[in-house]
């Protein structure tokens, strides 16, 4: 049985399995076999043509208009459906941090499919009174963030079997001589602070696009931002 997401209009998707990840020597896509699994500071060779091993944080102009076995970059507007205006959205989102092991805490944020929360579903709620949030809400602060609501592996393995989506904080590339060892400037920053995914929706200025970041802060962001990052990707595919 696929768990759907509604994303307006009918219309409904499931998401891939893990973040996108990809070899450049090989011009290779795969998707990660876990959800939580994120590839952290060695996305600073995102600009090394040498580099030969995988990446998961990519700029937008280079996954935009990314089709893979029909999977896609979702749009600004089917992000803000997910997370703001389906039925019961306000019950399946929550900031999340799974301990995978004895020395490791992944943070991000869960997104429930269609329906209700299982059993064991940590929420977060939104500290405003507005039920009904405009389509173009740009930052909500929530009550619990990703120190609040902590799952074991096991703990999170029962609610991935409910169709949980997992979005790991993998950080953002960035580029500032000042801040890097590199000589091309690029450094990876935030990590486990910042869980940032581009859509495929471009904003009105040239150099920026629509990006959905849930941080430390207890916010969740969708709105724009500069099209030269490197973020994460998780492509979904259209079922209705």
């Amino acid at each position: 049985m696929e768990h759907t997401f509604s994303i307006g209009n009918g219309h409904t998707v499931v998401f891939s399995q893990g973040n996108l990840q990809y070899n450049r020597s090989n011009n290779e896509f795969r998707v990660a076999l876990r959800q939580y699994e994120m590839l952290g500071a060695v996305n600073e060779n995102l600009d090394d043509p040498t580099y030969d091993g995988w990446l998961d944080l990519f700029r937008f102009d280079d996954c935009k208009d990314l089709s893979i076995d029909e999977y896609r970059l979702l749009t600004i507007d089917e992000w803000r459906y997910i997370l703001f205006h389906r039925d019961n959205a306000v019950n399946l989102f929550g900031f999340a941090s799974i301990q995978v092991d004895e020395d490791a805490r992944i943070n991000g944020f869960i997104v429930l499919p269609d329906g209700s929360a299982p059993e064991g579903f940590k929420h977060s709620y939104q500290k405003i009174s507005d039920g009904d949030l405009p389509i173009f809400v740009t930052a909500v602060k929530y009550d619990r963030g990703f120190d609040d609501n902590i799952y074991t592996l096991e703990e999170f393995e029962a609610l991935e079997q409910q169709g949980a989506v997992f979005l790991p904080a993998g950080g953002v590339v960035k580029v500032n001589a000042a801040k890097s060892q590199r000589p091309d400037g690029v450094y990876v920053a935030s990590v486990n602070k910042y869980a940032s995914y581009w859509t495929s929706s471009e904003y009105m200025n040239d150099n920026l696009a629509y990006w959905v970041t849930a941080d430390y802060k207890n916010e969740l962001l969708t709105h724009a931002y500069n099209k030269s990052m490197g973020l994460a990707v998780r492509l979904a595919k259209s079922v209705l």
